[in-house]
């Protein structure tokens, strides 16, 4: 008895041995590979949705390689003829290892939801839902999926039992795991339930959906059972091979060395050709298979009738192919237990590069071939067929770049991992993120084409340099040194740039910025402004219409009696109710409409008391709204009051209001317009305010300095892209300091114009940071065409207020004008007192 429990206790451990490394290294490859999607996905979609799968990709990925670890290494390396031999039934051998697997997978398990809580991968529903199968579980999603794991888990178990070859055990693992889909596809099928919204709904469908999956663990682990037992038993004899019986390789056979050669170990590319071939043959033609139907189905998905039509079938044949072509580059150095062979060679005195390029033959041939095949189907066959393409469709080089990039890191992950379940599983994933790597540092870093390539062949670099030592089994430092320098360069390369990039932006001195934010915490707040709005819009819907009918104009202008205080509201109450006020164009655009419709029906009867009331409520409510948005601390609200004073401006200056100059209203107004000390205070106030808020981060929001939304200014460093949909890579470390020397400059533009200064220099550097200076200065929002036409607000030329540039409007001629404004009533008063 007590012997009895001392063996399962020896072979507990050794099982646990042999996983740990398992689950290190797929636990280390998973937070680093999460950790960097969050970094480098460009788009939302591929954070929120692709993302989401990284998690769930570490369970799946033990499920496959446990069995092969456990089982197939020990085949491999004939410790399992031995455990056989021992007084331990062949029953708790299994079971012991079934046993510590499930434990993996569900530590696997355990980590993946540690990645999840940590990254909120998981908040939009699970990982099953973009994967039509599965999608109806709704909330069990993640339970289908553990169960579906363990069912992978046991498959794996069968076919390692069952099949000699590790690699044809993980291949069989590929049919068998789809089996319980199309079982339970079936059977939708007769009971009419299909697989459309009205499946989701059948409580029915769920039961009958993990019972399938329940039994298919059941039947799995029953066979893998069977083939233990039967591979643990005593050993069949070997029939002996018919001499005559040739197989289909036996024709590239190289000849028989004749027997006084002087050089009878001698080796050629056609020898290692021949065993490449030869071994693991029916291995080969499987992962064959596998690039040929991906190829073909990448060629039809760039027709849109097949996209349309079986788009999942097809993407689905593309990943097995993009698979395949990882374990093709597994298969030079790891897939047919050719590290015993290369020894063998080694021994002999075999030249590694001659090696190293024999084991690269077979696989560079297939590859070779599959994109031969790509060039034509898609651009010989398929076009004369479909006429329908879709708008992109891969060019044959970015084909070959993307194929080679897979099989190079793979051969390279097979060297580095001798464990050849290891490098099965970790091949693919580490293949997918090096080719996402290079594609995003050439598209989003704008890394050149050629140093691409260059960085592409680093790996096979790599084995080439490690290849004599690889072979000896002798593993040393500079291994360990080459591989990381590799890996080093592929990873800091494309930063180089983007690094130099940061190096040189603007910024500004730790002595001006202390004294910026000594003057910012200095600065008076006032209360958080509230947003002015549209309340009622009755009789005003039809006005800014493009091109309303006469009898539709004619009759809003008879029903509109709304007084403007009450079409534009804060949330507040009143407007006199509040201390300050914020603004958006949405609001902003129609208060400019309709005070200038008000203005035509005074023009058209100037006589007209009634008119001339309502428009003196229209000037003293966009007055009140002025002096509201001057207390808000946030700079866009600051450039949108300059939009209202320039039209109050150019009002007060028409010609055919001059009698309403000698009223309280208009010089009220006149004195807020020609009050510059009282603006650049209010604006020096906002842009301290809203880039202390940036700094210390009190906006809610981190994209946002003063309202304006700073990631999306089109400069050459950000680029010019929505920030709703895209995250750019310097985007955390290039916003801060565009934010600090936009809000300098803006600072220092008050400045200069308080000293008498001149402005255009800041403009320009305004324009440097936030357009480009590839663009020209003369046609910019801060060039002087734009300046000197600024006085000049009409509603068609109100898209400027729009733009997300800020202080466009600064100290432009119309303020100038303002002030001559107030000057033209001095002189009128003088000259009245004088008669």
């Amino acid at each position: 008895m007590n012997e009895g429990h001392g063996t399962t206790r020896g072979l507990v451990w050794k099982e646990s041995r042999q996983l740990m490394p398992v689950l290190l290294i797929l636990s280390g490859v998973g937070l680093l590979l999460v950790v960097l999607w969050q970094w480098i996905a460009t788009f939302s979609y591929q954070r929120d949705y692709i993302g989401n799968y990284l998690p769930f990709v570490l369970p799946a990925l033990f499920s496959v390689g446990a069995a092969a670890v456990l089982v197939g290494q020990e085949k491999e390396q004939k410790t399992l003829w031995w455990l056989g031999s021992l007084p331990t039934p062949p029953a708790r051998v299994f079971w012991i290892k079934l046993a510590a697997s499930m434990v993996g997978l569900v530590i696997m398990w355990g980590v993946c939801a540690v990645l999840v809580a940590l990254t909120h991968a998981g908040h939009t529903g699970g990982y099953a839902g973009g994967m039509g199968f599965g999608r109806w579980l709704g909330a069990s999603t993640y339970v289908f999926l553990a169960v579906h794991s363990f069912y992978i888990l046991v498959c794996g178990f069968y076919t390692t039992w069952r099949f000699k070859g590790t690699f044809a055990s993980l291949l069989g693992i590929l049919p068998l795991s789809i089996v319980p889909f199309v079982v339970i596809e079936a059977i939708g099928s007769l009971r009419n339930w299909g697989l459309g919204p009205s499946w989701g709904a059948s409580v029915e469908s769920v039961l009958v959906t993990y019972s399938v999956l329940v039994a298919s663990i059941v039947l799995m682990t029953w066979l893998a059972n069977r083939a233990a037992m039967k591979a643990l038993g005593p050993t069949e004899p070997e029939s002996p091979r018919k001499i005559d019986a040739l197989s289909w390789a036996e024709p590239w056979r190289p000849s028989e060395l004749d027997s006084s050669s002087r050089d009878p170990y001698r080796l050629s590319i056609a020898s290692l050709l021949w065993q490449s071939i030869h071994h693991s043959r029916y291995t080969l033609l499987a992962i064959t298979a596998m690039i040929m139907l991906g190829t073909v189905a990448g060629s039809f998905f760039t027709r849109s009738q097949w996209v349309s039509f079986a788009g999942g079938q097809l993407g689905a044949l593309m990943l097995a192919g993009l698979v395949g072509v990882a374990w093709l580059g597994v298969f030079a150095f790891t897939g047919d237990g050719s590290a015993s062979r290369l020894r063998f060679l080694a021994d002999r005195g075999a030249s590694p590069t001659i090696v190293w390029a024999g084991r690269h033959l077979v696989g560079l041939s297939i590859v070779a071939t599959a994109i031969l095949l790509y060039w034509l189907l898609t651009y010989q066959v398929l076009p004369n067929l479909y006429r329908e393409g879709l708008e992109f469709i891969p060019s044959v080089a970015f084909v070959t770049l993307v194929l080679w990039v897979f099989y190079s890191v793979s051969q390279w992950t097979s060297q580095l991992t001798r464990l050849l379940a290891l490098s099965t599983v970790l091949a693919p994933v580490l293949s997918i993120f090096t080719a996402y790597w290079l594609g995003y540092a050439a598209m989003m870093l704008y890394m050149p084409l050629w140093l691409l390539v260059l960085l592409s062949m680093l790996p096979m670099l790599a084995t080439w340099l490690m290849m004599r030592r690889y072979m000896d089994e002798n593993r040393g430092w500079q291994s360990w040194v080459i591989s990381i320098g590799a890996i080093g360069l592929i990873m800091c390369v494309p930063l180089i740039s983007p690094a130099l990039k940061v190096a040189q932006f603007p910024t500004i001195s730790d002595a001006i910025r202390s004294q910026r934010l000594a003057q910012a915490k200095a600065t008076k707040r006032f209360a958080y402004p509230q947003p002015l709005t549209i309340h009622q819009t009755l009789g005003y819907e039809n006005l800014i219409d493009e091109k309303p009918s006469a009898e539709k104009r004619l009759a809003q202008l008879e029903k509109r009696n709304f007084e403007p205080r009450v079409l534009f509201q804060p949330p507040g109450g009143s407007i006199e109710n509040v201390p300050a006020l914020s603004i958006d164009s949405q609001t902003l655009f129609p208060m400019i409409k309709y005070a200038n419709y008000q203005k035509v029906r005074v023009q058209s009867a100037p006589d007209n008391e009634v008119e001339a009331a309502a428009m003196t409520d229209w000037i003293e409510m966009m007055v009140d709204v002025v002096k509201r948005l001057r207390k808000s601390s946030r700079w866009l609200d600051q450039d949108r009051a300059d939009v209202i004073e320039i039209w109050l401006t150019n009002l007060m200056s028409d010609e055919s209001f001059d009698a309403f100059r000698e009223r309280d209203f208009a010089k009220e107004t006149i004195a807020m317009l020609a009050n510059q000390e009282a603006r650049s205070e209010a604006r020096r106030r906002a842009v301290l305010i809203s880039w202390y808020d940036e700094v210390t981060k009190r906006e809610s929001r981190f994209d946002s300095l003063g309202g304006y939304e700073s990631n999306s200014w089109p400069d050459e460093y950000t680029m010019p892209l929505r920030p709703d949909e895209y995250t750019m890579p310097l985007r955390p470390i290039i916003q801060p300091r565009l934010a600090e020397a936009v809000a300098d400059a803006g600072l220092r533009m008050i400045e200069a114009s308080e000293q008498g200064k001149p402005i255009e220099p800041i403009r320009r550097e305004l324009h440097n940071l936030l357009i480009g200076p590839e663009q020209s200065f003369d046609v910019s929002p801060y060039g002087p065409l734009v300046q000197a036409s600024s006085d000049r607000v009409h509603p068609s030329d109100l898209l400027w207020a729009y733009r997300n540039l800020p202080s466009i409007k600064w100290y432009s001629p119309w303020e100038q004008k303002a002030k001559a404004l107030a000057n033209q009533d001095v002189d009128s008063a003088e000259t009245k007192e004088m008669e």
